[in-house]
């Protein structure tokens, strides 16, 4: 998420996949407007939604809404949705080279929030997140890459991997060997969410990634 004045765009979780996101949004710091009850809006990951690889102040409001509304997200992975189980390594490459110059994360939005100003603070409540059924993880080749990420001289032919997700128990399988850590996250008042994430183990031949929404 990130959020310029009055406007904030909502970016994808690539290792789960592409995203669904349900948030509240609460402007801070000042009285409410009397403005009538919340509303809930829907904003879709369409080619007009979403941009790819890049912030921009001036993009133009995708979504309008107020104080106290909620806003279900959808997001897409990298590249546009583009890189999905059985594309190759050089595509990869490729849609990075065509983006010269952007990142490649998907970002949707912005959202103009109606009253906020400048230097505000805007509050985010996440109150759900739905993954879709695929996920991945790849560093492009390092030695044709090296300043593109932190892993780049420990992959110079690069590397990629997909997943597909179990939504009924929240897990994939990375290999068949299990190795689990809680990580904890706070999401509001009195709300954590513990994850299930796996450690990253030299000579481990497998792991299983495990991602639970609970509330500790």
């Amino acid at each position: 998420m990130n959020s310029i004045g009055h406007v904030f765009k909502m970016g994808s979780c690539t290792a789960l996949g592409t995203l669904a996101w349900v948030c509240g949004l609460i402007l801070m710091g000042r009285a409410e407007p009397a403005f009538s009850a919340s509303r809930h809006y829907s904003l879709p990951a369409t080619a007009e939604n979403v941009q790819w690889g890049w912030y921009d102040p001036a993009e133009k409001p995708k979504l309008t809404i107020r104080s106290g509304d909620t806003v279900s997200i959808e997001t897409l992975s990298h590249s546009l949705g583009q890189i999905k189980p059985g594309v190759s390594l050089n595509e990869i490459m490729k849609l990075r080279r065509d983006n010269d110059g952007g990142g490649p994360h998907s970002i949707t939005g912005p959202i103009y929030v109606e009253g906020a100003e400048p230097g505000d603070t805007l509050e985010v409540r996440i109150l759900k997140i739905v993954p879709k059924s695929d996920g991945f993880n790849f560093n492009l080749p390092g030695k044709e890459f090296p300043t593109v990420g932190l892993l780049a001289s420990e992959f110079p032919e690069g590397f990629v991997r997909f997943y597909k997700l179990d939504l009924a128990k929240m897990e994939t399988e990375f290999k068949p060997f299990t190795m689990r850590r809680a990580a904890r996250a706070r999401f509001g008042p009195g709300k954590t969410a513990r994850t299930w994430i796996s450690t990253s183990c030299k000579r481990v031949q497998s792991c299983t990634f495990r991602c639970s929404s609970r509330e500790a």
